[in-house]
């Protein structure tokens, strides 16, 4: 059920609807309040740029939620969270009236929050939770539970450098299996401050495969160094991929890594490439490294610089690899 750019509706009450599975609400200019009984309710999506009461509380078996708009409360989120509790996929976005987010659930799988910009605590108690993503302000207090089951994280990075936040915050993701950074506008904007380097931890080290978007091509050279900033952030990933989307007629532009690892050899005690982590980096263990470089935007001149840089950096820096291999396609 779909109720859409209804004007002059002020008030709405549906009851005794046991086979309604989904409705949707958007653009209802005038709309004021909303009562909803549906026994068998699975999937809301409220999606209301204009101050109106929504009472969702009698769909017992509601399990997929999006809310888009100004009239989410603290206290209205809080209460509905509590009151529904087999909601698994939690969807908030543009909620400008939120604050402070506090969700505690043994049920939520998914949780996706873009551009509350008002937001000044979020704490997320969800030990079941699979897919985390967020995009936001930087600054707010951020805690979560969620370390046995996460499998996907997702932060749209700020289009600014990183900072000590965006590491503290990373290390709150630290045991997702796969970490997925966006928004990033050019390789110069991945580049870790050295400060951060030698005074906190790498934030990722239990990350199995990191991916990075990008808005402006890497080229030649270059690539050494962001390949640098990504392995810190992740110092053991089996696959690293950078993705970078030049033209929206075009298939996105590819670079990934898969990597292999063997016992570590650690010449020195204590190493300072890996001196705050509680295992040995990558360069201390890299067996081999297997390059598919899958580029459109990039000639054969490029594509060749790119392969004798990367293979002087992974030699140079790795103590015992043994393989490196690159391999191209898609050059225009």
């Amino acid at each position: 059920m779909s109720v859409t750019y209804c004007y002059g509706l002020k008030s709405i009450h549906f009851s005794g609807l046991p086979k309604l599975m989904t409705i949707q609400f958007q653009s209802n200019c005038g709309l004021q309040n909303v009562e909803l009984e549906a026994s068998n309710l699975y999937s809301a999506n409220i999606r209301q740029g204009f101050e109106c009461k929504f009472n969702l509380v009698p769909c017992k078996n509601l399990k997929k939620l999006e809310l888009v708009g100004q009239w989410i409360t603290d206290e209205w989120l809080r209460y509905h969270i509590s009151e529904l509790p087999l909601i698994e996929d939690l969807t908030l976005m543009g909620c400008l009236k939120l604050e402070r987010i506090k969700i505690s659930s043994h049920r939520l799988k998914e949780l996706y929050l873009f551009q509350c910009r008002n937001l000044v605590e979020v704490e997320i108690d969800a030990p079941k939770l699979c897919n985390f993503s967020y995009s936001g302000r930087r600054g707010l207090s951020f805690s979560l539970n969620a370390l046995a089951y996460l499998s996907e994280a997702i932060y749209q990075m700020p289009n600014k450098t990183i900072n000590i936040w965006d590491v503290e915050f990373l290390a709150k993701l630290s045991n997702s299996k796969l970490l997925y950074l966006s928004s990033f506008c050019a390789d110069k904007d991945v580049v870790i401050p050295k400060e951060l380097r030698e005074t906190v931890p790498s934030p990722s080290p239990n990350v199995k495969q990191l991916k990075v978007e990008m808005s402006m091509a890497f080229i030649g050279h270059e690539i050494a160094k962001l390949v640098d900033n990504l392995l810190w952030i992740a110092p053991l990933p089996e696959v690293l991929i950078i993705l970078y989307e030049f033209d929206d007629d075009k298939p996105m532009d590819s670079i990934s890594f898969k990597f292999s690892y063997k016992k570590p050899i650690l010449i020195e005690e204590n190493p300072s490439c890996c001196k705050l982590l509680p295992v040995p980096c990558w360069r201390h263990c890299l067996k081999t490294v297997t390059i598919e470089n899958i580029r459109y935007s990039a000639d054969e001149e490029t594509l060749k610089v790119e392969k004798e840089t990367l293979e002087k950096y992974f030699y140079e820096n790795a103590k015992c690899l043994e393989s490196f291999q690159f391999l191209c396609g898609g050059v225009s």
